[in-house]
């Protein structure tokens, strides 16, 4: 789930709520059309993502498809070992240790451990990996504009406000105002 939510930006009901049937590995993409949410009677379901705007088709990295292909193999092989006792009627990616919904505070505190085994300080949550990654796609070089889409948002606001933050120290661009100023001929 980690992994997933790094690379493409999901947010945390996304992932949660991703099926093996989203999941194109032939063409190496993961279509995001639904999400796990918590209702008011903290049961789980799984619904719509969270704006209709948030669907949306993601090319997926190598790491993220042989990820993938890990995780099901290891989920399969403990399916069997349950036998009856695994349900997983939605074919979510991410489950309980039984194939239910993974409850979203069992995903908090496996976070939390996992934070910590890395001996990362500070205050982290699943969210901020989704901002993690909109910072590394702008820093890349990706255009905002694909940052916005690959996050699922609308417009740039959102993304500009919250979610990306400067990583570079240095703010680059200097060398094109001097082209322009200074042009070779």
């Amino acid at each position: 789930m980690w992994t997933l939510m790094l690379y493409l930006g999901l947010r945390p009901g996304e992932a949660a709520g991703l099926s093996w049937n989203d999941i194109d590995f032939a063409n190496g993409t993961i279509h995001i059309w639904r999400a796990r949410t918590t209702n008011t009677d903290g049961s789980v379901t799984i619904g719509n993502t969270k704006t209709p705007g948030s669907i949306r088709t993601l090319e997926a990295p190598h790491v993220v498809l042989e990820s993938l292909e890990r995780h099901q193999h290891r989920q399969d092989e403990h399916a069997a070992t349950l036998g009856p006792a695994w349900s997983n009627p939605d074919n979510l990616v991410f489950t309980s240790p039984t194939g239910r919904p993974a409850d979203p505070k069992a995903v908090r505190n496996e976070f939390d451990r996992l934070i910590a085994t890395a001996g990362i300080e500070g205050r982290w949550t699943p969210n901020l990996l989704r901002h993690t990654a909109a910072s590394l796609m702008a820093d890349a070089g990706m255009p905002i504009e694909h940052v916005a889409d690959q996050l699922g948002h609308k417009d740039l606001r959102m993304l500009q406000q919250h979610y990306r933050h400067r990583i570079k120290p240095t703010i680059g661009g200097a060398h094109i105002l001097d082209d322009v100023l200074n042009p070779r001929s």
